[in-house]
């Protein structure tokens, strides 16, 4: 059957299969001593095998470190070097969408610690409770690097 066409079951297949359903959570809850809500449980279950909403988020950039950053990540670590920002801060020093800024600090930025969460704080922009990010050791290397390998010479910072 093709699992891409959005598929619909009549009335009398949705109570066979609830009445299933509900058999077995009563059942389980009985072998296991538990006392789950079978509401509860149906809800957790279609939520587990629920498929993302973006198959492409959470990508592993295992070779990123090979690659040259790019212009807004240097920009982005140039700016966090100077002084520690929120997301919003870095989105409206460098007039980039919100959104942008939060993907590349979350994919790159986080997932290869160059930059940490340093505390939460009010937000200068929106008044509201934010983190405020600042560049780590691994982070400046990385700068460090993009900058010098057009020069043919690499920093390595102690």
């Amino acid at each position: 059957m093709d699992t891409k066409t959005k598929q619909t079951l009549d009335e009398s297949h949705l109570e066979s299969l609830n009445a299933i359903i509900l058999r077995e959570i009563i059942k389980y809850n009985r072998n296991n001593k538990t006392n789950f809500n079978e509401v509860h449980v149906l809800n957790a279950v279609t939520k587990y095998n629920r498929p993302p909403k973006n198959k492409t988020k959470a990508t592993a950039f295992n070779e990123f470190y090979s690659k040259d950053l790019s212009e807004l990540e240097i920009k982005i670590l140039d700016l966090l070097e100077e002084e520690s920002m929120t997301r919003k801060e870095i989105s409206k020093a460098l007039n980039v969408e919100l959104c942008t800024i939060s993907g590349i600090i979350a994919n790159v930025f986080l997932a290869n610690e160059w930059v940490e969460v340093s505390k939460e704080r009010a937000c200068r922009i929106s008044g509201n409770k934010v983190e405020e990010l600042h560049i780590t050791r691994i982070g400046k290397q990385a700068l460090y690097d993009s900058a010098y390998i057009e020069q043919g010479k690499k920093l390595c910072l102690g």
